[in-house]
């Protein structure tokens, strides 16, 4: 029997992650039930995996620490409350909040956001919160101040909060979409801008798979099949069945029952059949067991084979991406810090070890990250602006994501 943390609980089925990191989808035994006791998100369980696409079981809740109503969540160890200029912040609700902690034995902490807006929030709310402890961090979404800082606070805690996140991945999808408006720029898709009034046809040719598969659960993929078909005029059902096959989905088991993989299969099976020019993927493999993310992954590259195909991927599995895209866009802190063919990235950087007295030699415009140790310094640098004495280490797509993300990067 394995232990892991629940991470998510939706429609009778609960995500729990192991210390590796692995992702399970299990069901709950109905012993919870006649305990009248409820699996909640952070809850720390015991199980037992299932095999393929189903489902394992929870076995066993391991005793809380800390119960929450809303939302119910199990076994937080770190309040953060977010206040911001704007809106003004409610100081009552705070305090509410922060008794609450204090009287279930939780560590608090106020990060004041939207710095940008008015820099003497931060210090009022230090002296206001002193007498009782609570630390207070200035945060700015827009900016990235104090992100680190609030990182750094987070890290190891199982914590609760409400704050504003993201690099802007998602806002790229939704903005390809035309889900929201964009502010100023210009957005093309397949030649068409947005505001393009056949716009609307256009989308037909965009097949979409987001992190989770929105479809009304009482459904089963035939009946599904039908409301597709009335969606989209250029449907293909023959294509449909075959990747319904080709994925061993049951066409009449209802969407609730269906696994996370089969879920996403079947996600991936809609937007392949109504014959799109490109595929948006936003965290679509995600959450995914290995066997699964690897079908897919084949999948990706089957029809990218197609040369009128492509594909727009956004995952934080940088492996994924090695396996199939030409070009990498890395966007951190709502910034697009590089946007290159994948292969010339790897020609293009390299990873060092080295001393501090070469590093202190070594010319500032060839150092794009760095890690200092105890024993020395590991580095991101431009190849061709280093020393041919220098030995490199394997570079990988991810070495290379990391180190910009601390180091910024030029072009």
């Amino acid at each position: 029997m394995r232990e892991g943390t629940i991470v998510e609980g939706r429609g009778g089925l609960y995500t729990v992650r192991d210390g590796a990191g692995t992702d399970y989808v299990l069901r709950a035994k109905k012993k919870f039930r006649r305990q009248n006791l409820t699996p909640l998100v952070g809850d720390r369980v015991c199980f037992l995996p299932g095999s393929l696409e189903e489902h394992g079981w929870l076995e066993e809740i391991l005793p809380r620490t800390f119960q929450g109503l809303r939302p119910p969540v199990a076994n937080v160890s770190l309040l953060v409350v977010v206040l911001a200029p704007e809106p003004a912040p409610d100081l009552l609700l705070a305090d509410k909040l922060l008794v609450t902690a204090f009287g279930q034995g939780i560590t608090p902490l106020i990060a004041v956001n939207k710095q940008e807006l008015d820099a003497g929030l931060a210090p009022r709310m230090r002296v206001a919160y002193a007498p009782a402890g609570v630390p207070v961090l200035a945060v700015s979404a827009a900016t990235g101040e104090g992100l680190d800082a609030l990182s750094q606070a987070l890290s190891g805690h199982l914590s609760c909060f409400a704050g504003q996140s993201g690099a802007g991945k998602s806002t790229l999808i939704k903005l390809t979409l035309k889900a929201i408006n964009r502010d100023s720029g210009t957005v093309r898709v397949l030649d068409a801008d947005l505001d393009d009034p056949d716009f609307g046809r256009i989308k037909e040719e965009v097949g979409v798979v987001l992190d989770e598969a929105y479809y009304p659960e009482v459904l089963t993929a035939q009946q599904l099949e039908k409301v597709m078909a009335y969606t989209f005029s250029n449907w293909d059902r023959e294509a449909y069945q075959n990747y319904l096959k080709r994925f061993q989905l049951p066409e009449q088991k209802k969407f609730r029952n269906f696994s996370r993989g089969m879920k996403m299969k079947l996600a991936l099976a809609v937007a392949l059949s109504h014959d799109p020019k490109l595929l948006l993927l936003d965290e679509a493999t995600s959450g995914l067991d290995p066997m699964i993310r690897d079908e897919m992954l084949d999948l990706f590259n089957e029809f990218t084979r197609e040369e009128n195909h492509s594909i727009l991927i956004s995952s934080h599995i940088v492996s994924d991406l090695e396996k199939v895209c030409d070009y990498i866009a890395f966007l951190h802190q709502g910034k697009l810090l590089l946007c290159e063919e994948k292969d010339r990235l790897v020609e293009k950087y390299a990873v060092v070890k080295i001393g501090r007295q070469d590093l202190e030699a070594l010319d500032p415009e060839a150092l794009a990250g760095k890690r200092e140790g105890k024993y020395g310094v590991e580095a991101l640098v431009y190849r061709d602006l280093i020393p041919s004495t220098f030995a490199t280490e394997h570079t990988s797509l991810e070495d290379i994501i990391l180190f910009l993300a601390k180091g910024g990067a030029r072009g």
